[in-house]
């Protein structure tokens, strides 16, 4: 068996042996049966690339810049611009707003008074007949005269 097992050593120091045999020969090397003098090269190999590894892979993660978001001012910020926004909001806003004569006004009086006067010159007399009424009774008038 140790046989098999120094014949992957020497074909991983010649870079031919594949990704799951590496695994393999990682866990191996870790095991009871490996402790003999023969797979000490290998072990030693394997444990240096696994730290140069991890370094590696530290040195990356602290050459990458973390963005850091300064929670206390992000709260600051937010609590800004939620005053402003209630400010803005509470504003007192007209309730009246009309354009008079190509004039724009929020004057209530003017407003109201313009609505008065808007109201008045359409607002039908009581006593004459529904208009409405009257031209539908005159468009089947014609209808019938045509019979």
């Amino acid at each position: 068996m140790n046989k098999d097992w120094l014949d992957i050593v020497n074909r991983y120091f010649e870079a031919q042996t594949s990704e799951e045999e590496e695994r393999l020969l990682k866990r191996f090397l870790v095991s009871e049966e490996a402790q003999g003098a023969e797979f000490d090269e290998a072990r030693a190999v394997m444990g240096l690339f696994a730290v140069a590894k991890k370094d590696y892979h530290a040195e990356q993660v602290a050459k990458t810049p973390t963005r850091h978001i300064p929670y206390k001012w992000l709260s600051a910020a937010a609590v800004v611009v939620l005053v402003v926004a209630l400010w803005w909001n509470r504003q007192e806003k007209p309730n009246y707003y009309a354009c008079i004569d190509g004039v724009e006004t929020t004057n209530r009086q003017k407003v109201v008074e313009a609505m008065h006067r808007s109201m008045e010159s359409v607002q039908l007399d009581a006593s004459t007949e529904d208009i409405v009424s009257r031209q539908l009774g005159e468009m089947f008038d014609v209808l019938n005269d045509d019979n």
